[in-house]
């Protein structure tokens, strides 16, 4: 099973979540093209929709660069 589909599967064993957005992972497959191998280290951030919807009416940056994200996983 690919990493990513085993982080998926634990947070979706632990958590309910609405959706989930991996983001950030352009550098990551490059590299991993170019033949660096090694285990994902998950960082996960938890936001809930009405702190996710806000941050993202206030242009917070962090946010913005997550929505970008692919959806992963939504109910």
């Amino acid at each position: 099973m690919r990493q990513t589909a085993l982080i998926l599967k634990a947070i979706n064993t632990n958590l309910t979540p609405k959706k989930v957005l991996l983001f950030g992972s352009r550098a990551l497959l490059t590299l991993a093209k170019l033949g660096y191998d090694w285990e994902i280290e998950p960082d996960i951030h938890l936001f809930s929709e009405k702190d996710f919807e806000q941050k993202l009416e206030q242009k917070d940056l962090f946010i913005c660069e997550i929505a970008k994200g692919k959806t992963i996983y939504a109910q």
